[in-house]
């Protein structure tokens, strides 16, 4: 008569495991990454004026406010590198929402990447952004 004792005493401790086991699973966060090759990044007193190419070859223009390149702001880092690749920008999403990203540009203002912003942007409204506006088209 021990028997049905001990299982029904296994039985729940399993049972606390498991629920354990898929409360953990449900606060793990969910991390993505996507890169974005540049075809001009263009420096300003207020950022960076990027223009990226989307996965279907369309360029689009986006805005990066220098505030998000401080450690303090920690949304952006600014790494110049000669590589293949660059310039691109790699971003990161966390639980959906724009996390951080990484610009990686040749160390070099001679390269062709490297542009001017125009002077017909309104620089203090562009710049003026929380989060990433990207698009997809």
């Amino acid at each position: 008569m021990a028997y049905p004792k001990k299982i029904a005493i296994l039985s729940f401790l399993l049972f606390l495991g498991v629920a354990g086991f898929l409360s953990a699973q449900e606060q793990q966060t969910s991390h993505f990454s996507q890169t974005y090759y540049i075809t001009q990044i263009a420096p300003h007193q207020l950022g960076y004026r990027v223009i990226y190419l989307t996965e279907a070859g369309k360029p689009f223009v986006t805005y990066l406010p220098m505030e998000w390149f401080s450690s303090a702001a920690g949304k952006a880092s600014l790494q110049f590198r000669w590589e293949t690749s660059a310039p691109y920008m790699q971003v990161f999403w966390q639980n959906g929402e724009f996390s951080h990203m990484r610009v990686v540009v040749p160390p070099t203002y001679d390269d062709p990447s490297w542009g001017v912003v125009p002077a017909s942007i309104d620089a203090t409204s562009s710049f003026d952004v929380d989060t990433l506006v990207l698009h997809y088209e």
